[in-house]
């Protein structure tokens, strides 16, 4: 590997080997001049028709220069992590950005957490729009480490209430729900405990993780786990 890269004075080189699925070994090679990749033709080359129940974000451009995406529900939970000036906070606004060009409102909801405090903070003109912001909580996009346990706890337990949702409706994500709400004719009856609506996807966005991590440890450790463990399904990511 080393030696290719000295030789063809390119750096880095990826080598993947094998090719999944073939007998061969894929040596991939950076081109040599540099070129911007602009977010706009890259939106504007999408087609959003096909975005249906997927909640596609952008990643770039390949070596071949196509552009490149990547389905959040397939995923279903990503965690960028990076040197310094690599690019993570650019990559976070990259997927929000996707995410609000081709959603509705009533369609996705963010949950923003910036311990770093000037990361996320342009989002709260969102607040009246795409932010899931808590009344008890005094902040629009969470500063605080007190504030961030708070508030992944009332996603759990908002998590917890959809799957509640789902086995009354007698559907097992929320895909089949949504479908199944907006029929007029096979919509799960409303009881006084739960009222059926269209719902949302939710994406909760942290930046600096590792900084939550520190402060408040194993309180935001806890939530963060069952999120990732369970909460798929009814659309949370």
């Amino acid at each position: 590997h080393r030696d290719l890269s000295l030789s063809l004075a390119a750096h880095p080189i990826r080598i993947e080997a094998p090719i999944p699925g073939r007998s061969l070994v894929g040596i991939e090679i950076p081109n040599k001049t540099k070129t911007l990749v602009r977010l706009r033709d890259l939106l504007a080359g999408h087609d959003y028709k096909q975005n249906g129940h997927n909640l596609n974000v952008v990643l770039g451009r390949d070596v071949a220069g196509n552009p490149t995406w990547a389905n959040l529900v397939k995923m279903p939970h990503l965690l960028i992590a990076g040197s310094t000036g690599s690019g993570k906070s650019v990559g976070i606004n990259m997927i929000i950005a996707s995410l609000l060009y081709a959603k509705d409102p009533s369609e996705v909801k963010f949950i923003m957490i910036d311990p770093k405090k000037i990361e996320l903070s342009f989002y709260n003109k969102l607040r009246k729009h795409y932010l899931a912001v808590s009344p008890d909580l005094e902040e629009e996009i969470i500063t605080s480490p007190q504030n961030a346990v708070l508030l992944l706890k009332s996603v759990e337990f908002e998590m917890e209430q959809r799957y509640d949702r789902l086995a009354k409706a007698g559907v097992r994500n929320i895909v089949d729900y949504n479908r199944k709400v907006a029929d007029t004719k096979n919509k799960p009856k409303d009881t006084d405990e739960v009222k059926h609506h269209h719902l949302p996807y939710l994406i909760v966005v942290i930046d600096e993780l590792a900084d939550l991590m520190i402060t408040a440890g194993r309180e935001v450790e806890e939530p963060i786990t069952r999120l990732a463990q369970l909460a798929r399904a009814v659309g949370i990511h």
